[in-house]
């Protein structure tokens, strides 16, 4: 009786053991995220791990020869990273544990690019910042030639002129946030978008814009309840409700 108890609970300790191992190692490769792909750089390219407030450096890669690289990086819950080469062209991504990350960047004749797959909100942050580059090339461009007047006199006409045209391509830029923020009000990666700077300063505000505010506070803190950056924009949010209550 014992000799046949034993053999039938060998297999299944034997099974038990292999399903333990099996959500053991998935559980660990679910804290990582796994990056490669191609990016152009003649040093080591920098992981830095965004927080509310700074960045932390968490890995230096090497890439071969021809530009390759490969990394894996523990997260352990959804957040932001930036991956930069010694030029000062970066990605911005936004990560889940466990994704796979294909990223293949571009560098030709000054002109930066990149594509990214296997991160979904990565993905958007893309399509956003190549958008806004665009946005960012227009007032640059504005700025240069003003500044080929500086010493002329129709500097005061020409720069009350460029101020028009600043504003109107910030309004785009501003509709180009609420766009995104609109579509994806649940993606952690709105929280890029929503404190994005465009000429030095801050397109939409919480005083001009409560509304967008409080529906990504909600909505992100029902999706990633915990979670460091949708934490410190809910403070954000209830500081705000604080001014507004006691201005009442």
């Amino acid at each position: 009786m014992q000799n046949k108890l034993k053999h039938r609970l060998i297999p299944l300790l034997a099974c038990y053991l292999a399903i333990f191992f099996l959500f053991s190692c998935t559980s660990k490769d679910g804290q990582k995220v796994f990056i490669s792909g191609n990016f152009p750089s003649t040093g080591k390219l920098v992981i830095f791990a965004i927080h509310p407030v700074g960045m932390v450096p968490v890995d230096s890669i090497a890439v071969n020869d021809k530009n390759e690289f490969s990394t894996s990086i523990k997260v352990q819950e959804p957040g932001f990273f930036m991956i930069c080469n010694n030029k000062g062209n970066h990605v911005i991504l936004s990560v889940k544990p466990g994704e796979k990350i294909i990223l293949n960047a571009t560098d030709q004749k000054g002109i930066w690019d990149y594509h990214i797959s296997g991160s979904p909100e990565s993905g958007m942050l893309e399509s956003f910042f190549r958008a806004a580059r665009k946005n960012e090339i227009r007032s640059d461009s504005l700025v240069s030639d003003l500044r080929s007047y500086a010493n002329t006199s129709d500097f005061y006409k020409i720069s009350l002129h460029c101020d028009t045209l600043f504003d109107k391509i910030a309004e785009e830029q501003r509709a180009l946030q609420m766009e995104f923020l609109i579509k994806n009000p649940n993606a952690l990666a709105s929280l890029i978008v929503l404190n994005y700077t465009f000429g030095g300063q801050s397109l939409l505000k919480i005083e001009r814009n409560p509304g967008i505010f409080l529906k990504t506070d909600s909505l992100l803190g029902k999706e990633y309840p915990g979670n460091e950056q949708v934490i410190f924009h809910h403070k954000r949010v209830m500081a705000w409700k604080t001014i507004q209550k006691n201005g009442n």
